[in-house]
This record gives structure tokens, C-alpha cells and sequence, in this order.
């Protein structure tokens, strides 16, 4: 797992569902690849240099897209807007060597099945109508990032760890419940979720400094969590009694309440 002090993940909403975005607004994650960016069907033969590949689907371009990925397994960055779970198959099933940043946008469907993604680092989820994801066969024990706005979920199937995972941001306001259990190199762990009690284990994590937990209802925090987010970096528990509602409980890191002073 990548060690660092503080990751900053910049979230790019990029497109209203049901909208398309606009080539202006698509951009790479990593600076250092060469990026093509294809729409309205395009496809793309064999480029050596080409490292990032950002698809837009629309009408029948599913056939397109497969191709442009096909010709090209040297890719480290793939972004999908508007894909299905046929593309997501093929992805997988081609096994490229080299792809570790996943990116899959506008998921215009109720249930997503992830399959295996050995060499997946960057794993990102949007969607406004997904409502049930197993990921229980991705496999993705080389995970560092995993990057989720699901604000429909309410059923999530995965496995119990997931030893190399140091970020999460999830933001799934229907969720009651985390089932990840061990996430031994965790540093950085932001939710939005409605959970009933909160993810195991995290005062067994020394290297989780990085804290932001908004909850969307009653939750239980123990002695030993208050002391955690108290004793972390610009870090916070807001609890809510419901999504939209009135705030019931907060505690801030030290670094935190002393800037509220200023």
C-alpha cells in the first residue's frame, strides 16, 4: 500500500445522469498519461503511447468501446461513463497487466456485479440508480482507493478485507451498514451513510489519522472512537437524526475545534 500523509481525493462531478458530459470537463486522474478521449461511437486502433482512455457511451457503442479497449492493453487508466455490466465483463475478463485506476460513471442500472480486478489500485463507483453491488469476486487485494457515490445503494456484498485499502470515501446515504471488517493499512476514511452502528475496528488501525463520518442517524460512539477523531488530522463524527435532518452530535479533532476558534 502507498504510504502518505494526506491524500486529498478532488471528486469531479462531471455529468447530471441522464446528461452527457461535455469533452471540456473530462480529465485523467494521473497527470502522466496520455489521454484519448472517444464519444458518439468512436473507436480507437493500437496506440503504444495512449495510457488513459476515457469512454462515453451512448446509443450502440458498447461494440466501439470493447474494440478501442481491446486494441490497447497496454492502459493504465480507464474511465467509462454510461457503461453496462457487459462492459465491465469484458474489462475484467481481458486481464490487462497494466490497468490500475477504474473509473465507472453514470451507471444507469439497479445492481452491479464486480468481477475480478487483480491488478485494480483505484477503484471508482457513480451512479444515481444503483442499488445493490456485490463485489464478494473482484478480488482486489491490491486496492488502495476505493472511491464510491451511491446515494440509492442499500445493499452492498463484499469481502470482510481488504489488506491494502489506505482511502475510503463512500458516499451512500441509504446504507445501515459497512461490510468491510479489516482494513489493516487504512489512513484516510470519509462516509456519508445511515449506519446503525459504526465499521469494526477502527481503533485497531494506527495509521487512520484522517477521519470525516457524517451519519444519517443515531449511532453508538465509543470511549476509545472519541478519543481517535479527537487525536486525528482536521477530522469529524457529525451524526444527524435523519438524511436532511436537524444535527444531534458532533465531535471534532483538536485541530479542528481550535480553527473554529479563529
Amino acid at each position: 500500500m502507498k504510504q502518505f500523509t494526506l491524500f486529498v481525493l478532488f471528486l469531479i462531478s462531471l455529468s447530471v445522469v441522464g446528461q452527457l458530459p461535455f469533452k471540456s470537463e473530462l480529465r485523467k486522474y494521473n497527470e502522466g498519461l496520455e489521454l484519448v478521449i472517444l464519444r458518439n461511437g468512436e473507436s480507437l486502433t493500437k496506440s503504444d503511447a495512449i495510457g488513459a482512455l476515457i469512454i462515453v457511451i451512448n446509443n450502440d457503442s458498447i461494440d466501439s468501446a470493447k474494440i478501442s479497449i481491446g486494441n490497447n492493453p497496454q492502459l493504465k487508466e480507464i474511465q467509462i461513463y454510461n457503461g453496462n455490466q457487459e462492459l465491465l465483463n469484458y474489462i475484467a475478463s481481458l486481464q490487462l497487466p497494466n490497468l490500475t485506476h477504474l473509473f465507472y460513471n453514470d451507471f444507469n442500472y439497479p445492481t452491479l456485479y464486480v468481477p475480478k480486478l487483480l491488478t485494480i489500485e483505484h477503484l471508482k463507483i457513480q451512479s444515481s440508480t444503483l442499488v445493490s453491488l456485490n463485489m464478494t469476486n473482484a478480488q482486489l487485494d491490491k486496492l488502495d482507493i476505493l472511491d464510491m457515490e451511491l446515494p440509492n445503494l442499500i445493499s452492498w456484498k463484499t469481502d470482510k478485507e481488504f489488506p491494502s485499502l489506505g482511502l475510503i470515501e463512500l458516499k451512500a446515504p441509504k446504507l445501515n451498514y459497512f461490510p468491510i471488517e479489516q482494513m489493516p493499512q487504512i489512513v484516510q476514511f470519509s462516509y456519508h451513510c445511515s449506519l446503525t452502528s459504526l465499521p469494526l475496528n477502527l481503533c485497531s488501525y494506527p495509521d487512520l489519522n484522517y477521519i470525516s463520518f457524517e451519519n444519517y442517524g443515531p449511532i453508538k460512539i465509543d470511549s476509545c472512537f472519541k478519543k481517535k477523531v479527537k487525536s486525528s488530522v482536521w477530522s469529524n463524527i457529525t451524526v444527524y437524526d435523519k438524511q436532511f435532518g436537524k444535527k444531534i452530535r458532533e465531535i471534532l479533532s483538536k485541530d479542528r475545534q481550535k480553527g473554529r476558534r479563529i
